[in-house]
């Protein structure tokens, strides 16, 4: 039998109705008013650069504070309760799109949002993991699924497969985790597969033929989706749609939507996802024979210290998974912040639960003055910093050094740098490195998107006792590359490279001279 599927160039977004007077973290309104209220700063970006404008921040931010637009945003001197927690019934979703961008190819379905469950039902069969719709449809979704599929078809979005190719939960899955890239790991056992941070990008024909993006029906059947926080590389509404509605989805515990959480519970169940769970920190969960534990998420706040509404935060969860052969925890892009550190996290969970085989670990520090937040994908942070903070530096996330750090308090076979791009697709949106050289000199921002080489290094080199010894930690590095996977037998790790997922380039790492290339001690590629 042969069944329709999303074509793998075709690209998912939900957009919303956001009808509150300044915002909400999930619709481009927040960051248009943003621009508008911080115009002056980012005039004087273009004019001046940067440089210069981080040398003038307090002042520049000054004046900012005192004009109209911004005074508007303030009940006396504190955010307006409205800005600071926007009015969830006023953001509503309201329409699916589907895109193939470089064909310049669309389809917009706007619809009333109690048909977006039945949506979500036909993108989740048309990626393959419709739980059985296709073969006892209901009448009210087979007149949606005939009408979307007509018009995908009109449009080149979608592909006729053999169904058999759809994946048999029996069949005994390669790799204890796959690394699909910068954010996305998943943890499998021998019955048991759980995706952190799903987010799937649309394959291209400018990439390599033997290396795209991997999509969700690669990975085949999943029994629970875990979301370490609310930012949209990590919360990315068009790739959970195509997993079926019948999913566990594990979320942080969100008391109420705010500035700089979505309430990701909410907002799932509005797509139609039945088993939508909030996990509090160091509350554990099975799924199948996988144990999973959430974790205090610290860090990638406004702030490393004090800021203005304290009460307001980026709420997350890191998360340790636990199989009977294997364990690994992914701390996403926590660090430290004013209430903790994810060091002394690593600490108190090797207490209660003993060393993990793998940890996967942000590494980039993120290390920017406030007014730089402008140009980034927080911009609604300045609103949080104090102005006696305009001229610190802020480092929100964990750096190398801290990474090792965590993993050595984790006491951690292996450590995987990750949560910074790794592929084309990402670095083409912005996010971490270029590591293709294709001639050309390769290029990083050390204090913003390293080399997860660098990581590597930080493990080689920890301390020098003498002027001509080094010594490094006892931590193994683990560079893994996007649609590779990590096989651990015997406390050994070895890599798998599949078929579609192989790495093209031999990137050059800069080393000092007379010192080895990091990259050569890690794992064998099996």
């Amino acid at each position: 039998m042969i069944v329709p599927r999303l074509g793998a160039e075709t690209r998912l977004s939900v957009e919303y109705r956001d009808d509150t007077p300044f915002g909400a973290p999930m619709t481009p309104q927040l960051e248009t008013n943003l621009r508008s209220v911080y115009r002056t700063v980012l005039q004087a970006v273009e004019r001046h650069g940067p440089v210069d404008v981080v040398r003038h921040a307090p002042e520049l931010l000054q004046e900012v504070r005192a004009q109209e637009g911004y005074l508007r945003l303030l009940d006396g001197r504190t955010l307006r309760h409205q800005v600071l927690y926007p009015d969830t019934d006023l953001v509503r979703p309201s329409a699916l799109t589907f895109a193939k961008e470089r064909a310049y190819s669309e389809l917009r379905l706007e619809f009333h949002p109690g048909l977006l469950p039945v949506l979500h039902d036909v993108v989740a069969a048309l990626s393959g993991d419709g739980g059985g719709l296709l073969e006892c449809m209901p009448p009210d979704i087979k007149g949606v699924y005939d009408t979307v599929l007509r018009e995908l078809e009109q449009r080149d979005m979608l592909v006729r497969v053999p169904e058999r190719e759809k994946v048999d939960r029996s069949v005994r899955r390669q790799g204890d985790a796959t690394f699909v890239g910068h954010n996305t790991v998943v943890v499998r056992s021998d019955t048991t597969q759980v995706v952190i941070d799903p987010w799937f990008l649309p394959t291209a024909g400018h990439y390599p033929v033997d290396y795209q993006p991997m999509s969700r029906r690669e990975i085949g059947p999943v029994d629970a989706v875990l979301i370490t926080h609310s930012h949209p590389d990590h919360f990315d509404l068009g790739s959970l749609l195509q997993f079926g509605s019948h999913v566990k989805v594990f979320v942080p515990y969100v008391e109420r939507e705010s500035l700089l959480s979505i309430d990701m519970a909410l907002r799932l169940r509005q797509l139609g996802f039945h088993d939508v769970r909030q996990m509090h920190w160091w509350q554990s969960e099975r799924i199948g024979d996988i144990e999973i534990t959430a974790l205090p998420f610290y860090g990638e706040q406004p702030t490393t210290s004090e800021q203005l509404c304290p009460e307001v935060t980026n709420v997350g969860n890191v998360y340790l998974c636990r199989t009977a052969r294997f364990s690994c925890a992914v701390l996403a892009d926590s660090g430290r912040d004013r209430r903790g550190d994810v060091r002394e996290v690593a600490r108190e969970a090797h207490r209660r639960w003993g060393p993990i085989d793998v940890l996967f670990a942000g590494y980039r520090g993120w290390s920017l003055y406030p007014v730089q937040y402008l140009s980034s994908s927080v911009r609604r942070y300045l609103l949080f910093v104090p102005p006696d903070q305009y001229d610190v530096r802020q480092t929100i996330m964990n750096s190398t050094a801290e990474a090792v750090d965590t993993a050595e308090n984790w006491h951690a076979r292996y450590l995987v740098p990750y949560a910074d791009g790794g592929a084309p697709w990402y670095w083409e949106a912005g996010l971490g490195p270029a590591l293709d050289t294709d001639g050309r000199e390769l290029q990083e921002s050390v204090y913003f998107d390293p080399f997860p080489e660098r990581c590597l290094e930080e493990l080689r080199v920890r301390s020098a006792p003498s002027p001509d010894t080094t010594v490094g930690s006892p931590v193994a590095p683990l560079l893994l590359r996007p649609g590779q996977s990590v096989h651990l037998r015997n406390g050994m790790a070895g890599v798998i490279e599949s078929a579609r997922h192989r790495w093209p380039w031999d990137a050059i790492f800069p080393t000092r001279p007379g010192q080895p290339d990091p990259r050569k001690a890690s794992a064998p590629i099996l």
